[in-house]
């Protein structure tokens, strides 16, 4: 069981250039989710999914971009919970972010 997140982007003047679409997943009090287990992180072990990205064209679009996140890999404990996510997509080689989208909020509850 998990959460597929699906994307469609435009991408302009970045052929060839590697990239990376993640999700960043957040309390609604605007704390980072935790991960505990080194799978689906950040450099920050802050929990995240992504998949690299790389522009074949000039102008490109991609459409419906899944990024699959296991509900074990939010650590949360049985409860009801307030969450968002945002979208990011960076720059390899720089980590520079490109675009980001702003919070999308949902509720979890795990049993």
């Amino acid at each position: 069981m998990g959460m597929t997140i699906n994307v469609d982007l435009s991408i302009c003047n970045l052929e060839s250039t590697d990239c990376y679409l993640i999700a960043y997943f957040y309390y609604v009090t605007g704390a980072p989710l935790r991960d505990l287990n080194g799978e689906y992180r950040t450099y920050d072990d802050s929990v995240s999914v992504g998949v690299p990205l790389v522009p074949s064209r000039r102008e490109q679009t991609f459409r419906a971009i899944e990024l699959f996140l296991p509900y074990d890999e939010l650590h949360l404990e049985s409860g009801i919970y307030d969450l968002s996510f945002f979208i990011r997509i960076a720059r390899e080689a720089t980590n520079q972010t490109l675009a980001k989208t702003g919070h999308y909020f949902w509720h979890f509850t795990n049993q």
